[in-house]
């Protein structure tokens, strides 16, 4: 039997059927798919890290404008669109791990494990570094993003009390706030106790709390829009942890 299929294959090759492939080809194979599992994990670690800050340091207490229960508001808010995205990288990255060199030989739980434990690790670099935040922060600038991220569309409700843009200097000195929509709001600072006051700067992009009176918003809270914590500004007016854009532990007490 065995000479049998010795033959066949000598005869396939004789026919030239069967064509030999080059090892420049094999090797720009490997470092391609190589390279493609590299981004997958990369991706999926940043998707991670902005999953976990968004959920640590998001604005969760919100739900009291809305007449949402927390529990309630926390499902409806969540963000799907990290926690889909890294989902989807991780199940590629293992889909390319198995095509590797030597990956079949080991189980897929194995496999599930390891790349895991990678991913963990890149994410925790991007929490830190600052990366995952600043990510955040720069697509929070697209509409069709604040859609997807429904704790970010959510300051787009004026009626509610709630208001997001940058700050302008008007021509009489008075202080306004253009959302992303492009409209011009001016500013009542009449508040005799602005929470994080300090953060009403032109240039400054914002979140504020506060109320429609006439033709102006009344402000009553100021939380800055690239910090992923708002409770610095809640609880401490001097805590400088959202100039950094990061929430440290030591400086952000909840209540």
């Amino acid at each position: 039997m065995l000479d049998d299929l010795e033959k066949k294959i000598i005869n396939e090759i004789s026919n030239g059927n069967l064509k030999s492939t080059s090892r420049f080809f094999l090797t720009l194979k490997s470092l391609g798919r190589s390279f493609l599992l590299a981004v997958f994990l990369f991706l999926s670690g940043l998707f991670l890290s902005v999953l976990y800050l968004i959920i640590r340091h998001g604005d969760w207490d919100l739900y009291r404008f809305f007449g949402y229960s927390p529990l309630s508001f926390f499902v409806v808010a969540f963000p799907y669109f990290w926690l889909v995205g890294g989902l989807f990288f991780l199940i590629w990255s293992l889909i390319i791990t198995r095509k590797t060199n030597q990956a079949y030989r080991y189980p897929l739980v194995y496999n599930g494990i390891l790349g895991m434990l990678i991913i963990l690790i890149i994410s925790m670099i991007f929490v830190w570094s600052g990366v995952g935040i600043k990510t955040e922060s720069f697509l929070s600038s697209n509409y069709f993003y604040r859609q997807a991220n429904y704790l970010r569309s959510l300051w787009d409700n004026p009626d509610r009390g709630l208001l997001a843009g940058t700050l302008e200097r008007l021509a009489n000195d008075q202080l306004s706030l253009r959302d992303f929509s492009g409209k011009l709001w001016t500013l009542n600072l009449r508040e005799e106790k602005i929470i994080n006051q300090s953060l009403l700067n032109p240039g400054n992009r914002v979140k504020i709390i506060g109320f429609i009176e006439d033709d102006y918003f009344v402000v009553k809270e100021v939380r800055h829009w690239e910090c992923g914590c708002p409770h610095c500004a809640m609880i401490n007016s001097e805590c400088s942890s959202c100039s950094s854009g990061f929430c440290s532990d030591s400086s952000c007490r909840v209540k």
